[in-house]
């Protein structure tokens, strides 16, 4: 379309446009749109209920039949579920490491909604108890809270008792009395009067966790020494005495459950030990059963232990036989997410457990898990980012890269695994080769022109530990742990030659190469390096984090898409090279790993978190580029005359990117600003 062309229809809009009013706030650069899994904390298990922290999210499942547990609701997004939970009288209350206590109506378990909440910067809440009309936290720095919540919608502080130690994570409340783990002891207090709690005694040497007051006996889970349940008696509880102790199989007793005569104890190592406790002087370790890797927290109902894994999700374990516990079903729609990719309205997400998952984001406020997939090594645990294409998945996976056929996305299918020497960090695909990026320091090529047959064609060292890997035309660009940019001829796919590079000082977590530059998502930083002459990179520009790590990155049209570890998400303008400046910053619950972007939206992995689908509002991008040019005239033309029309034809983009001067409205108002993106006279 000419200039003059554009400038004739925009004028039209003038005497028809109607004004479009979006939801409050719709205007920012950068909202949350959905999110789906995360690492797995609390647990809690209230008839054929399980309520179970997943990320920044609260999950009802249905335990009815244990070995089959369904997914009945969740949560919307909490600010951080780090901490732990209970339930009583249709609510759930959740410590909440950042964001207090957070109060929800679990009424209707399909959708759980927040009716309350308690909030003091700065504090951090391990634990909860509902003990009547009064909850009980436990502050990592103040020690004992005590909240009123006879009306959950309006908590309000009712008492508050030191501990006398800055390490308050496990708390128990029984007959009066509230039973604290601190990190060194287990302290009594009295709360017979809740809004005056007085502290009773401490009993010290301890590494305490948590802990389970019954009858005349504490039950506290130590990690000061042996590794074990340690038993306190507290008849008189002005006065505690440990009486019994049991080493556990683990090496770091962090939660634990009372039940009959056993004690069921949840190990960040190993799992879930089970100890005879009908003797309290002498506790007898019975049987375990392993998780994959982190036990975090455990309930017990009935026959059934439900056990939280950290990176893994849930496991509902059989306990009939205390001696032989093992696992009957898993809830693992979970873990911690690694490495995000996206392609035709599908994410894959790879991270530590369980491996490749498939999330449908057609509609990226409802994220669906179609399919998982545990990847070579068994564990799932590889942290290469897949490539997909042609109805393939290519994934760098602890000693090789394996080849998935995800042609039908709900059920991927398993071809191939190219053993490698090393660990692959990330592999980029250009025709029928993928180029894989060997943490030992190799680039190294396979032929997958069929992918059921892969074959390793050549191979070629690298300028230190090979982090990240990118393909442009002949030339391969390999940014390494050690502060290098490789440059590559692979004109001869199997005898690559290194032609070039630059040493910047930084490590390269992750590359992009478009258009001539080299977009490297480094240590601290993002750099922009001119690759323009293969032979002769050049840093160009730099960008840096106030702080923390750039770990992973994604680049489309005038953009970098940078999380950054610990401290969210940076949408990057690098339409100027060699000046780079964070448009905007979105600060995520909890740890950016990775992105990928795809039309209107970024795919953020967020650690702990899970994935989180991001609307990305850029003024004036119309067409979801990521750039402002004259493809945006049409699309902006229709944003303003015929918003239906628009959303039919841009359906992943976002109507409210007309909204150029910022008023909540689309409207003719926006022309001034639109026509000034075009011709450069502002920045947007």
């Amino acid at each position: 379309m000419s200039r003059n062309r554009a400038s004739a229809v925009i004028v039209v809009i003038w005497i028809c446009v109607s004004p479009f009013r979006p939801a409050q706030g719709a205007n920012e650069w950068v909202e949350l749109a959905g999110q789906w899994g995360g690492c797995s904390h609390g647990v809690f298990v209230d008839g054929n209920r399980a309520y179970l922290e997943v990320g920044p999210r609260l999950v009802v499942l249905d335990i009815s039949e244990p070995s089959n547990p369904v997914f009945l609701g969740q949560s919307p997004v909490l600010p951080r579920v780090f901490g732990k939970l209970y339930v009583s009288g249709g609510y759930a209350y959740v410590a909440d490491r950042e964001a207090g206590l957070q109060i929800l109506d679990v009424s209707n378990p399909t959708a759980p909604v927040v009716v309350g909440t308690y909030v003091t910067p700065g504090i951090e809440y391990w634990d909860v108890n509902v003990v009547g009309n009064y909850a009980y936290v436990a502050d990592y720095d103040l020690g004992l809270q005590v909240f009123d919540v006879s009306n959950p919608s309006s908590p309000y502080l009712f008492g508050s008792c030191s501990t006398g130690d800055h390490s308050s994570v496990g708390l128990d409340v029984s007959d009066g009395y509230a039973y604290f783990c601190t990190w060194s002891t287990l302290t009594i207090i009295d709360v017979s009067n809740p809004a005056a709690p007085q502290w009773i005694a401490s009993a010290g040497g301890l590494h305490a966790w948590d802990v389970v007051a019954r009858d005349a006996y504490a039950f506290v889970a130590d990690t000061h020494q042996q590794n074990c349940l340690v038993v306190f008696d507290v008849s008189t509880p002005a006065s505690p005495q440990r009486i019994g102790n049991c080493q556990t199989q683990g090496r770091a007793p962090t939660n634990l459950a009372l039940a009959g005569n056993y004690a069921y104890v949840s190990d960040l190592f190993s799992g879930l030990d089970i100890i005879d406790v009908s003797e309290p002087t002498n506790p007898l370790w019975m049987g375990s059963a392993p998780t994959a890797e982190n036990g975090s927290a455990v309930a017990v109902a009935g026959s059934y232990a439900y056990v939280t894994d950290w990176l893994a999700g849930l496991y509902i374990m059989d306990i009939s036989q205390p001696a032989s516990p093992h696992t009957v079903a898993r809830y693992d729609d979970v873990g911690i997410v690694q490495s995000t990719s996206v392609a035709d309205g599908y994410v894959y997400v790879s991270g530590y457990y369980p491996g490749l998952q498939i999330i449908d984001v057609g509609d990226p406020a409802n994220p669906r898990r179609l399919s998982g997939y545990v990847t070579h090594g068994g564990t799932g645990n590889g942290m290469g980012k897949a490539v997909v294409s042609g109805g393939y998945a290519y994934v760098g996976e602890g000693g090789g890269v394996e080849i998935i056929d995800v042609s039908e996305p709900s059920a991927p299918r398993p071809l191939a695994f190219q053993e490698l020497g090393s660990s692959c960090i990330r592999v980029a695909l250009s025709g029928a080769y993928v180029y894989v990026a060997e943490w030992e320091g190799e680039l190294s090529v396979i032929d997958v022109s069929n992918p059921s047959a892969p074959v390793w064609v050549g191979s070629y060292p690298t300028d230190g530990h090979a982090w990240s890997v990118a393909v442009s035309g002949d030339h391969a660009y390999v940014g390494t742990g050690d502060g290098w940019i490789d440059t590559f001829d692979i004109s001869n796919p199997a005898a690559p030659v290194r032609v070039g590079g630059a040493q910047t000082g930084h490590w390269y977590r992750d590359l992009v190469v478009h258009d001539g530059y080299a977009y490297a998502g480094a240590e601290y930083s993002v750099d922009v390096v001119d690759v323009s002459d293969p032979c002769r990179p050049v840093l160009v520009g730099r960008w840096a984090p106030p702080y923390g790590v750039i770990y992973g990155l994604a680049q489309a049209g005038n953009y970098a898409y940078a999380p950054n570890l610990g401290f969210g998400f940076h949408l990057i303008d690098v339409s100027t090279p060699s000046h780079p400046f964070a448009a905007v910053s979105y600060l995520s619950p909890g740890w950016g790993s990775d992105a990928a972007t795809e039309g209107g939206y970024a795919y953020l992995g967020d650690d702990a978190d899970g994935l989180l689908i991001l609307a990305v509002h850029i003024p004036g991008d119309l067409n979801c580029d990521s750039r402002v040019d004259l493809d945006d005239i049409d699309p902006f033309v229709a944003a303003l005359s015929d918003p239906v029309g628009y959303a039919a034809a841009f359906p992943r983009c976002h109507q409210i990117n007309a909204d150029t001067n910022r008023d909540e409205l689309v409207n003719f108002d926006d022309i001034n600003g639109f026509v000034a993106l075009l011709t450069a006279l502002v920045g947007p």
